[in-house]
């Protein structure tokens, strides 16, 4: 009966560990973005270029943001 108990024993930590990972992946992927990459520009090179845009499509699933210049200003406008 000795050799179940230390069969039990090691179950138990590799189940603990694989918790403990799995916790730790998850948070991962779910972690905001570091600091070094929070108040950089999404897209560099379009600042240079706005005077040239009149309107800007995000696009996620089936939810579409447009944003429009209108009077000189950027607004949120339908697509």
């Amino acid at each position: 009966m000795r050799g179940g108990w230390r069969m039990l024993i090691v179950l138990a930590v590799a189940a603990a560990l694989s918790v403990v990972l799995a916790g730790w992946a998850w948070m991962q992927a779910r972690a905001p973005l570091r600091v070094a990459e929070q108040g950089r520009p999404l897209l560099p090179g379009l600042q240079k270029r706005l005077g040239d845009v009149a309107r800007i499509e995000i696009t996620r699933g089936d939810e579409t943001l447009v944003l429009q210049r209108r009077d000189g200003r950027w607004v949120a406008g339908d697509a």
